[in-house]
């Protein structure tokens, strides 16, 4: 089944997930953990590949839901990433679920810092 933009939707009882997919300098990888998800991102978050975050974050967005993001391997992002982590949560939030934010770079974390926005970063 695609679920646009070229990914791979995978359904087994009440889980998704999708395989991996590379979104210009963004590869982008979402898995089942626990009672929520693990989005994994590796590349550059920037105005080029923050549309193709926006929509594999988009479907994981259920009442109750914990999404966790892990930026380790983040080498870049702009505010467009910013933007899109803060309409992610905001979404979640109003339904009653949680965004972390966790392992963010030396890089990512500073960005966080300069906009007074550390306080969403976990570890």
């Amino acid at each position: 089944m695609t679920a646009g933009y070229g990914r791979t939707l995978l359904k087994s009882p009440g889980r998704r997930r999708y395989v991996p997919r590379v979104a210009g300098t963004l590869a982008i990888v979402v898995a089942p953990e626990g009672d929520g998800y693990v989005v994994e991102l590796t590349g550059e978050i920037d105005l080029a590949t923050c549309e193709e975050l926006a929509a594999a974050i988009e479907p994981l967005i259920d009442p109750d839901q914990t999404v966790v993001v892990d930026l380790s391997g983040v080498s870049f992002m702009d505010s467009s990433g910013l933007r899109v982590f803060l309409q992610a949560r905001a979404s979640l939030n109003d339904k009653g679920g949680t965004l972390v934010l966790r392992k963010p770079t030396e890089q990512v974390r500073r960005l966080f810092v300069a906009v007074g926005l550390d306080s969403l970063l976990g570890e």
